[in-house]
């Protein structure tokens, strides 16, 4: 396994971190584990990254901006996203210990075959639940491209869900939770897209409004589901917390 820092990061805090990972879960082989005080600076590790995936990898790096995990061939790849808006990561080490459980599980699930069970299912069932959208005032091309986009968000949904499922499962639950906490605590305001109320009318004006209100409600999901029943006053304050972001 290799580690690297990429900016002003205590290499020993983030260092002491992965060796309590690694105490509670087996990171596969040939992982790398990049911390990064900017996702700007993600050309800096490029040159680590096979040329084929590079583009992929850039792209999240620019775009996404947040933690993620990549697999390729026997290669895996991890990327801590540890910028301003992240800083807690660097004093409280349960929530760093909690964010590094959910990229390596990612790539725990990818080796067990799941994520590509996962595609397949969705594939099986695309076509039979496209005629759910025909009604909208759209063409089918785009009526197509906005199912696939819905479709691959909920992928996204399962994967996340039975990462954090499979490490609660584990019993590791209270760093996930304390990472949740942390990156809820710190947003300022619930980022609630459209009210349902209006939502009908804003789908059939501008057709962006529907991606971005399942994107908006699955990435919720995959927190509220797996912690739904789990026991703690942080947990409960939380959820709490997401159901009034999620009613919306």
């Amino acid at each position: 396994m290799k580690l690297e820092v990429i900016g002003n990061i205590n290499r020993n805090y983030v260092n002491s971190a992965v060796k309590r990972v690694k105490g509670l879960i087996e990171i596969p082989k040939n992982t790398e584990i990049f911390f990064v005080e900017s996702m700007d600076k993600c050309n800096e590790i490029l040159a680590d990254i096979p040329k084929d995936v590079r583009e992929l990898f850039s792209r999240i790096c620019t775009i996404e901006r947040t933690s993620f995990a990549l697999r390729h061939k026997n290669k895996n790849f991890v990327i801590i996203s540890i910028t301003k808006n992240k800083k807690y990561l660097l004093s409280n080490k349960n929530a760093l210990i909690g964010i590094l459980l959910h990229e390596i599980m990612h790539l725990i699930q990818i080796e067990k075959g799941v994520y590509k069970q996962l595609l397949k299912s969705y594939e099986k069932t695309f076509i039979k639940n496209f005629k759910a959208l025909k009604k909208l005032p759209y063409s089918y091309l785009q009526l197509r491209k906005l199912f696939i986009n819905v479709g691959l968000t909920s992928v996204f949904l399962l994967k996340d869900l039975y990462c954090n499922s499979e490490i609660i499962k584990r019993g590791y639950g209270k760093y996930l939770l304390e990472y949740y906490y942390q990156e809820f605590k710190h947003k300022k305001t619930c980022p609630n897209p459209v009210f349902y109320d209006k939502f009908k009318k804003a789908a059939k004006k501008d057709m962006k409004i529907i991606e971005i209100v399942f994107e908006f409600e699955f990435s919720l999901l995959s927190v509220i589901l797996p912690f739904s029943k789990y026991e703690g006053h942080k947990a409960d304050r939380l959820i709490e917390h997401l159901g009034r972001c999620y009613e919306i």
